[in-house]
């Protein structure tokens, strides 16, 4: 045994050694569209330094209605085969080498469409040669399904270039924002700075929710640079008072630049009153944060009617371009006119000469007051009065704010009318037939909750008649009527009246 010991002792072991694998290799980034996909390719190959496996890297962008793959690959050695197409959209494949242990990653998927979606593939093995047989992009593809569309549009691109002449998309509901990044890829035989512009539901640089390696390739957003730049938006002030019949309007505007970080902005205001339109709209440079496009009914016609429309927006320049009143606007439907009369106006300076119109059934109050509007380019006291069914200073339903206008109202300033103020009394022959001209010479200020009122007694007795009337200022719950009666007919005493209320500013000014 001692002999023996010796010379096992001289002795240097053999141990097989552990052969340098052969991998598939190459490099693909391309862009299709997704009635192209499922994709498949072919390889070449490449040996691999002692101890390395064989590796699979896939990433593919989906972008509304297209697919994004870019090639993703790492290797230590230069690629064997690369391809570079560009159309549409882009599947990124990378095969080669890899130095760490083996596994088969999990299919992830980093952002769920629809909008823009990103999916990934990986897959490490050391099993045998040519084991990272990915040839198809069937593990990653899913048919994409039919999305609702919603109201927000976004541009949609893939360029290295930078998106200069971008397609735009309806997005589908839900996703509000605008996504404008640049993807930084890196990996052996990939170095490409991609902008990508797209749908997503939140407004963030996260498009790949905090991914920084798939596989083989780094990845890394930056949005600052085409993301958080100041936006141009298109500007403007509008406050116009326009006959129903001349609707819808259009109009154009000029352009403002923007702070950084602001958006863009949409206000408009539209006051139905019988025949006539006051329409307010606000287009500009705003802080507050996105909306989609908002259509609000504060009140609802016939007889007076407020409705809105809002929308703020930062996916992209001029976003704010809302060119006609086309989303406030409806035909007015015929209204059955009731017994009420209320003066129907709208002036800075008063209503002086409001029309008087009869109301549609159920309004049965007539409202009198000042709007207060304010907001960038608008200071306006706008004097309204018109048909309401209910006894109330509050038009816009405790609305104090619409978009970038804030609207306040008070009525107990105009609520004293100031009316025409006088008697009559005469007695003449034959008053029945041949009227009597009613002037008066003074006016006076009514009581708050008074209205303006004129009253004529007639009494014919033959050959005599007698005539009183009075002007002025009377508490009624019926705020606008007009009643002739007859109290006693002939053959006989003739005995009428006629008695008027109503609730402008001398609107008891009748002559004879």
């Amino acid at each position: 045994m001692n002999s023996i010991l010796p010379a096992l002792l001289g002795l240097t072991l053999m141990l097989p050694r552990e052969q340098a694998l052969i991998c598939q290799s190459g490099r693909l980034q391309t862009v299709r569209e997704t009635t192209e996909l499922p994709l498949e390719w072919t390889a070449g190959e490449e040996s691999c330094m002692d101890g390395w496996g064989c590796q699979d890297s896939l990433m593919l962008i989906e972008n509304v209605d297209s697919k994004d793959s870019l090639p993703s690959c790492q290797e230590l050695s230069p690629p064997q085969q690369e391809q570079a197409l560009r159309t549409p959209s882009a599947p990124n494949s990378h095969q080669g080498l890899y130095p760490e242990g083996g596994s088969r990653g999990p299919v992830t998927q980093h952002r769920k469409g629809p909008g823009l979606s990103v999916v990934s593939y990986t897959h490490v093995c050391r099993h045998k040669n040519l084991c990272n047989d990915l040839s198809t992009s069937f593990p990653v593809w899913t048919l994409p399904t039919s999305a609702v569309p919603g109201s927000v549009r976004c541009p949609v691109c893939f360029a290295e270039e930078g998106c200069k002449s971008a397609t735009e998309l309806t997005c589908p509901v839900g996703h509000t924002h605008c996504y404008n990044g640049t993807l930084q890829l890196r990996g052996v035989g990939v170095l490409t700075d991609l902008q990508v512009q797209g749908c997503m539901s939140q407004a963030a640089c996260n498009l790949l929710n905090e991914t920084r390696e798939i596989g083989a390739l780094s990845v890394n957003e930056k949005c600052d640079s085409v993301g958080e730049q100041a936006l141009i938006c298109q500007s403007g002030r509008l406050q116009i008072v326009r006959e129903t019949s001349e609707l819808p309007l259009e109009w154009t505007a000029g352009e403002e630049f923007c702070m950084d970080g602001w958006g863009c902005q949409d206000s408009l205001m539209l006051i139905e009153n019988g025949p006539q339109v006051l329409l307010i709209l606000i287009k500009g440079c705003t802080q507050k944060e996105d909306h989609e496009a908002r259509v609000t009914q504060h009140r609802k016609g016939p007889g007076l009617s407020v409705v809105s429309y809002t929308r703020v927006c930062r996916h992209k320049n001029l976003c704010n371009d809302l060119s006609t009143s086309l989303p406030v606007w409806t035909l007015p439907t015929s209204a059955v006119p009731g017994s009420v009369r209320c003066p129907v106006c709208f002036a800075e300076e008063g209503c002086k000469s409001a029309t008087e119109l009869t109301c549609p059934v159920g309004h049965t109050h007539c409202y009198n007051g000042i709007l207060q509007l304010r907001g960038v380019g608008i200071f306006s006291d706008l004097q309204v009065q018109g048909c309401m069914s209910q006894a109330a200073c509050n038009l816009f339903n405790e609305t104090r704010e619409i978009g970038a206008l804030s609207v306040n109202e008070k009525c107990d300033s105009v609520a004293r009318l100031t009316c025409e103020n006088g008697v009559m009394f005469q007695m003449e022959e034959n008053l029945a037939q041949n009227p009597l001209p009613w002037e008066t010479f003074s006016t006076m200020t009514c009581d708050l909750n008074e209205v303006c009122q004129e009253t004529l007694l007639l009494i014919d007795v033959g050959p005599k008649s007698l005539m009183v009337g009075s002007k002025g200022c009377s508490k009624t719950e019926t705020q606008n009527s007009k009643t002739v009666s007859i109290h006693s007919a002939p053959p006989g005493v003739l005995v009428a009246s006629y008695a008027h209320f109503c609730s402008s500013n001398g609107c008891n000014r009748a002559t004879k």
